[in-house]
């Protein structure tokens, strides 16, 4: 119980997923509407006839009611109950092999493995029955009907729930067909039973193709969103060598077993290992799939370390091993409930319930989203698209976070088109003309679309309240929207900057990510608003201290107001940490220039030239790298 607190801990935190409205959006429109088998969503995708395969619409369906039923701070804890209960049952897939302490054990580590992107969607309604299916499959080597039909009926629910369905009847097929004929064919037999009652889905056999066609055309294996959209920008934490310790417990017991593993454990370990060391934007499958062996990894590791000995006297006793644990569980629930951890991984998520405030778009920018036409097309990026479709219902959008759906080479062409790119822009017009544009702060390139966008005639910004930014075509159509609200979102920005230079940077319990500040800082320095940069990035750093690219932005903005010495002090912490970045070196050449100092500013560029050459010899001849760290 105590390893899967820590699943609980971790997965009461505000929302910050988009997905999670997406998947709201999904379970209301199936309960008003049935099962969808064309998209609903998209204006973009209208024409294009575009079949969409819900592979878990159940689980839309369930988190929907839930939430109608319980509300949102509801629907959090019981999806924090269900993923835990979901590990428990996971990990007694090894009860006979492992002992509680292991599979403890084991629970913490996935926690913390599964961290980085835990919310409220399918895997936590599919845990609970994938949890039961492995342990009905644990307690037989050959299948008897009372098995077998229980097996049959959590296939079945286990199909509606999540792709990872999948997962059954291979972890069948490894246990129970062998070499022998009579086992061979008794367990073929049963494999197929559970392999055909994938069928009994709303699409039948195109489930499983449109599956299989995502997991093998590059163009549809699109990940839109990971930890945070500020992730990439802090310094990298020591929790993220977990990962490497799952997969080294998970080969322990292939290398140090001498009984026969469990058979049926394998697959999930093998798919675990293939997310972690391929991909590793999916934890909460790697972590629940590989939870068994990873228990079954540190039963062996213990069970040496008993043996291990200094002078006749037991190295590690079991005392101390519990001892050790415990504190290691209070130093989790400490790292949460003080949300210490969200903010050394530049997660914007908190301990607690509800949304976070300052990500999603707010009330008053919807309202002017809801005064246009209703023929508007607006555009929008993948972070909002689920929460307008959520908030706005029966109105369509551009894009969501579907990703599968969209594929690769439409994601290519909006960022080359909003980024300036004209032949991307014209394409992406002369097939439904943006009457509204809709951008979230956090994007790294929200600044330089507004910068270019705002240097035509056609475009006016309307609200920019540092989560969103507004900008509406120049028509008759949106005329009364742009002279109706005062309220730009200038007042909104202004209470949040209040609210960071009033909160204390050291307290027990950090307060949630400054999102509203940090996204304004971004979209200033990337728009060239330097002095404005300038004003709020010393806010974020005394919040976020690990933020190198907030270091890096600030040194750029002090480069541009004059303020060579703070930009120089900035710029060398920045490529003392982060030697391998050219652009550092070349700002930091540029402050030096402006100090004064010819033979550290030439050093600085060489240092730079080494890296490269090409971007350098740009640098200096006046064509600047957008000011935002790489």
């Amino acid at each position: 119980m105590a390893g899967a607190l820590s699943i609980f801990l971790f997965q009461v935190r505000t929302v910050t997923a988009s997905g999670f409205w997406m998947h709201m959006a999904a379970g209301r429109w199936i309960s008003r509407n049935g099962i969808p088998d064309q998209d609903p969503f998209s204006w973009w995708l209208a024409g294009a006839d575009t079949r969409w395969i819900e592979a878990h619409w159940f689980s839309d369906l369930l988190l929907y009611w839930l939430g109608q039923g319980l509300g949102l701070p509801g629907l959090q804890v019981v999806s924090a109950l269900l993923l835990s209960l979901g590990s428990i049952l996971i990990v007694r897939a090894v009860h006979r092999r492992a002992t509680v302490e292991d599979q403890a054990l084991a629970l913490l580590l996935g926690a913390w493995v599964m961290a980085p992107a835990l919310s409220p969607g399918p895997a936590v309604f599919a845990a609970p029955v994938m949890g039961a299916f492995l342990l009905v499959l644990s307690r037989t080597r050959s299948w008897r009907l009372p098995h077998l039909g229980l097996l049959l009926g959590l296939q079945v629910v286990w199909t509606q729930l999540s792709p990872s369905f999948l997962l059954g009847p291979i972890a069948a097929a490894f246990l129970w067909i062998r070499p022998s004929t009579r086992t061979f064919t008794r367990g073929l037999a049963g494999t197929l039973l559970l392999a055909g009652v994938t069928l009994l889905n709303p699409y039948g056999s195109r489930l499983h193709i449109d599956l299989f066609q995502q997991m093998t055309d590059l163009n549809r294996q699109v990940v839109l969103e990971w930890i945070s959209p500020f992730h990439e920008e802090f310094l990298p934490d020591p929790t993220r060598y977990l990962s490497t310790l799952y997969l080294v417990l998970m080969a322990v017991p292939l290398i140090a077993s001498k009984r026969r593993l469990p058979r049926h454990l394998v697959p999930g370990a093998m798919i675990s290992a293939f997310i972690l060391v391929r991909s590793f934007h999916h934890p909460v499958e790697a972590g629940l799939f590989g939870l068994p062996m990873v228990a079954l990894g540190i039963h062996h590791v213990l069970r040496h370390a008993r043996r291990l000995t200094v002078q006749g006297q037991i190295l590690l006793p079991r005392r101390s091993r519990l001892l050790l644990t415990g504190l290691v569980i209070l130093a989790t629930g400490l790292a949460i409930l003080s949300n210490r951890y969200y903010r050394r991984i530049g997660h914007t998520t908190s301990f607690g319930l509800g949304v976070e405030q300052g990500l999603f778009p707010s009330d008053a920018c919807l309202a002017r989203l809801d005064a246009l036409p209703p023929e508007s097309r607006l555009g929008n990026l993948a972070h909002d698209g689920g929460y307008l479709l959520w908030k706005r219902p029966g109105r369509k959008i551009f894009t969501d976070p579907r990703g599968h759906l969209y594929g690769q080479a439409f994601y290519g062409d909006l960022y080359r088109g909003l980024g300036g790119e004209e032949a991307a822009w014209k394409d992406l017009n002369d097939r439904g003309t943006f009457s509204a544009i809709l951008l979230p702060a956090s994007w790294l390139g929200s600044g330089r679309v507004i910068h270019l966008l705002l240097l035509t005639p056609l475009w006016e910004l309307v609200y920019f309240d540092g989560t969103s930014a507004l900008l509406l075509r120049r028509t008759s159509e949106n005329e009364d929207v742009m002279n109706h609200f005062a309220d730009n979102g200038s007042l909104a920005l202004r209470a949040a900057i209040e609210t960071v230079e009033q909160t204390p940077a050291y307290t027990w319990r950090k307060p949630p990510f400054p999102i509203q500040v940090t996204a304004a800082a971004r979209v200033y320095q990337a728009a060239g608003e330097y002095e404005r940069s300038r004003s709020l990035y010393p806010l974020v750093l005394a919040q976020l201290p690990r933020m190198a690219g907030a270091w890096y932005d600030l040194g750029v903005a002090c480069v541009k107001t004059g303020e060579h010495d703070a930009a120089i002090a900035l710029l060398q912490h920045y490529t003392d940490r982060f030697p391998q970045v050219t652009r550092g070196w070349l700002w930091l050449g540029k402050a030096y220039e402006q100090a004064g100092q010819p033979e550290n500013a030439t050093a600085a560029y060489a240092r730079a030239s080494k890296l490269n050459e090409g971007l350098t010899r740009n640098f200096r001849q006046g064509l600047e790298p957008m000011s935002a760290h790489p």
